[in-house]
């Protein structure tokens, strides 16, 4: 992933960014990233879970936030654990994204 900020609002001819991450019991799944920023000194990726299509189109999306780890050869991300630091950086997403996305704070 690229240091640089990216936003499908800015991105003239959107193609989506689908990450595939593995949790601790094994199980793969697939995130869309739809923006990601800095935060003092760390990276952060808004994502929304990758399901079928047909079920994407009738339910509401929950949006993932993590933190980005540096690794030349490939996407690593981590859950924060910190509620502070969660909640600055939810909020400047809520923030950015509100006018593309319809977001609820228990969507996150």
């Amino acid at each position: 992933m690229s240091q640089e900020n990216y936003s499908p609002a800015e991105d003239e001819e959107y193609d989506p960014y689908i990450v595939s991450m593995t949790d601790e019991e094994g199980n793969e799944q697939s995130f869309e990233m739809i923006d990601t920023l800095e935060y003092e000194g760390s990276l952060y990726a808004a994502m929304i879970p990758v399901y079928d299509p047909e079920e994407m189109l009738q339910s509401d999306a929950q949006l993932v936030i993590m933190r980005a780890l540096e690794d030349e050869e490939q996407d690593l991300f981590e859950t924060i654990e910190d509620d502070a630091e969660f909640t600055a950086v939810s909020q400047l997403f809520i923030d950015r994204l509100s006018d593309i996305f319809e977001i609820q704070e228990e969507d996150l």
